[in-house]
């Protein structure tokens, strides 16, 4: 399958889960935050500026039930998740573009030299 391929599958989906790497960040974070989809991440301890809300922005797991739960809510249509999908995409370029995580590098190199 092609880049392009992919892309335009990983549109399609309903739901995109992003699971632990070999570190706990992974590209696949950012990528599942741009689909237009529910983005379903297990509970990870990162640190993350302007992170995502769990249940507002994402949906974060630390069990297979959790994850089962969320699944089948998506599943069965429920709004509460298209609002989701909506606030995450939105959180995603108000806050996590490159030029947003410029800035905020820039500013926290500034208050170290300042």
């Amino acid at each position: 399958m092609g880049l392009d391929s992919y892309y335009d599958n990983l549109q399609r989906c309903s739901v995109v889960l992003t699971l632990r790497g070999a570190g706990h960040d992974t590209f696949r974070f950012w990528e599942n935050a741009a689909c237009n989809a529910l983005h379903v991440s297990e509970a990870m301890s990162l640190f993350i500026p302007n992170d995502f809300k769990d249940k507002r922005d994402i949906m974060r797991f630390s069990d297979i039930d959790q994850l089962r739960s969320i699944v089948d809510s998506r599943l069965s249509g429920r709004k509460e998740t298209d609002q989701i999908i909506q606030n995450s995409r939105q959180h995603l370029m108000d806050y996590h573009l490159t030029t947003s995580r410029a800035t905020y590098f820039i500013d926290r190199i500034k208050r170290v030299f300042n």
